[in-house]
């Protein structure tokens, strides 16, 4: 689906969420990334409210020493996993046509691919941040 968006002048300048047309929540999401990345996906629960504030902190003391990375944690992905919100693929399939596969079968593709990519050396990994307040995934 991704390659026939490549020349495709109604898609220039837009973001498409892939997944296939069941639903699929974030949390299910995260837990399989962890999974194919041999992670432990989070066990613990902290409440929102004390997240964004260890986040707050946590920038501006990167902000304050000129890191050139983010830190971990970041009010912006504090708020992204703090969302109850499933991934909705109804405006590529319009534009892209129906070429469907499962959830299982994309993200052993794209997980693959991401993970060729952080072994190598000279590359920089698109798992981790690569700029200050830039967040990937």
């Amino acid at each position: 689906m991704a390659v026939k968006v490549i020349g495709n002048t109604e898609a220039i300048g837009q973001t498409y969420n892939l997944s296939d047309p069941g639903v699929t929540t974030i949390k299910v999401f995260m837990e399989k990334v962890c999974k194919e990345l041999n992670l432990q996906p989070p066990a613990k629960v902290m409440p929102k409210v004390v997240a964004l504030n260890v986040a707050a902190i946590l920038e501006t003391i990167y902000r304050l020493v000129k890191a050139k990375s983010a830190p971990a944690i970041t009010r912006k992905k504090v708020t992204f996993v703090a969302r109850s919100r499933s991934i909705n693929s109804t405006k590529a399939y319009a534009l892209l046509g129906d070429d469907q596969f499962s959830f299982e079968q994309g993200m052993k593709i794209t997980l693959d691919h991401l993970k060729s990519l952080s072994a190598s050396e000279d590359k920089v990994s698109p798992l981790t941040t690569s700029q200050p307040g830039a967040t990937h995934g």
